[in-house]
């Protein structure tokens, strides 16, 4: 009987100990491990839409994870730029990179770029597509699963971040990068800035990163 009471008490404290270290990292500012929102999966659509889209679109390829400021290994995304996912470069701490994007891009503020940060500190999956009427196709060069050649060549390869807005919703930051397979001088990864204007998003500044 003491051994199951001891038991009982180590396993109370265990459990304690993990919800105040969940605590502190929430108090910390360290998002939980979430899934994207739908919102974020229609601004990044609006990139897409108003960027990289062909007049004739045939298919393309959206990573199954989103990029990071991970580095040294960068997020397993299939995406190695330096040794980082593309939205820094090695020798760069995400606060070093986000002060150049507001110097560069009008209407980017702090806010932005904190909640950009926040979230963007670790990869999460993709789970759906983006809300566009063109064909994708969910794939990772980590995910076990074979590249959907049957297809033939996609148009290009995307990757992207999670994404930062403002509190009411009506701004947004993103790091896109493409991968093309039609025009090498469009594979390249940058920080979008977009406003919601009724209840579209329009992107508004663009601010290019690295490049091929």
């Amino acid at each position: 009987m003491k051994t199951i009471l001891k038991c009982r008490l180590i396993l109370a404290i265990l459990l304690i100990f993990l919800l105040k270290f969940s605590l502190a990292q929430a108090s910390d500012g360290i998002p939980a491990l979430q899934n994207l929102e739908d919102e974020e999966y229609r601004v990044v659509a609006a990139v897409v839409a108003q960027v990289h889209l062909s007049h004739s679109p045939h298919w393309f390829i959206l990573a199954d994870r989103t990029t990071s400021f991970e580095c040294n290994p960068p997020a397993n995304t299939g995406l190695a730029i330096g040794g980082c996912s593309g939205m820094r470069t090695v020798n760069q701490e995400p606060h070093e990179v986000l002060q150049i994007v507001i110097s560069s891009i009008k209407g980017v503020t702090n806010n932005l770029t904190s909640d950009l940060e926040a979230k963007a500190r670790t990869s999460v999956p993709v789970e759906k597509t983006l809300p566009l009427n063109i064909r994708q196709v969910i794939w990772g060069s980590s995910s076990g699963k074979s590249f959907p050649r049957e297809l033939g060549n996609p148009d290009f390869a995307l990757y992207h971040s999670r994404v930062g807005f403002n509190k009411q919703k009506t701004r947004a930051l993103v790091d896109v990068a493409t991968i093309s397979w039609i025009d090498s001088s469009r594979s390249l990864g940058e920080y979008v800035y977009l406003e919601k204007m009724k209840k579209d998003w329009q992107v508004k500044g663009r601010m290019k990163l690295w490049s091929m």
